[in-house]
């Protein structure tokens, strides 16, 4: 269900991101609450959990996948933020 609750939060942001002309600043600009959030940790998390929860997540929603150039670079925000 956390993982649900939180690739929904992402394609919403998808969907934001398709209708703003955002550059690289403004998708790797963010706390570290949220990079936590967005891969669906508490924090602290080692660094174990935190490269499970990357490839997970990148895996799903990469854009080769499916998914979109936003989601991943995101998903590498967050990890890079955190890591």
């Amino acid at each position: 269900m956390r993982y649900y609750m939180h690739s929904q939060r992402l394609k919403d942001e998808t969907i934001t991101f398709q209708d703003q002309n955002y550059t690289k600043d403004k998708i790797t600009d963010m706390s570290e609450e949220e990079a936590y959030e967005i891969l669906g940790l508490e924090n602290p998390s080692s660094k174990s959990e935190i490269s499970k929860a990357h490839k997970r997540l990148i895996q799903k929603l990469h854009p080769d996948r499916g998914g979109s150039d936003y989601l991943a670079a995101k998903i590498n925000a967050a990890k890079d933020k955190i890591s």
